[in-house]
């Protein structure tokens, strides 16, 4: 359809009234279009804010996922040297023990031998011994 078979038949009145309605229809256009500009822009700089704020929250939330790894950290280190002093401290206990039991079973073995033998040299005679001359005499008591 071309435009002469459009306009064709009308008055010019109704053509100016018909480019008044175009004309009104492309103003009404513009500012949807210019509105909608206006939104795509608002859009776009809530999304830099979203993402600028997501990415603050990530870092501060890999922060304190950092800060509570290093005090889990530290609460194991202090745990394990709780428990290398503890265990050092029965260790120690159990070695005082142990030393205390040796020492008097040693000293009753050692009364166990003198005992034998003081017994051996009371039933030994009494001996004189000569060492090289006379002067080196020596005679061997029992103590």
């Amino acid at each position: 359809m071309t435009l002469r078979e459009l306009f064709s038949g009308k008055t010019e009145k109704e053509l100016e009234e018909e480019k008044k309605k175009l004309l009104m229809q492309i103003e009404d256009l513009n500012d949807t279009i210019v509105r909608l500009k206006e939104a795509k822009t608002d859009a776009m700089n809530e999304l830099k804010t979203a993402q600028h704020n997501f990415k603050l929250e990530k870092e501060s939330l890999e922060h304190l996922i950092a800060l509570k790894e290093e005090r889990m950290e530290v609460e194991m280190q202090k745990q394990l040297s709780e428990s290398a002093k503890k265990h050092a401290d029965n260790l120690a206990v159990e070695q005082s023990k142990y030393r205390d039991k040796i020492e008097k079973l040693l000293e009753g073995e050692r009364d166990n031998v003198k005992k034998m033998f003081t017994e051996i040299l009371d039933k030994l005679p009494e001996v004189t011994a000569h060492y090289g001359s006379a002067k080196e005499t020596t005679k061997l008591l029992r103590d």
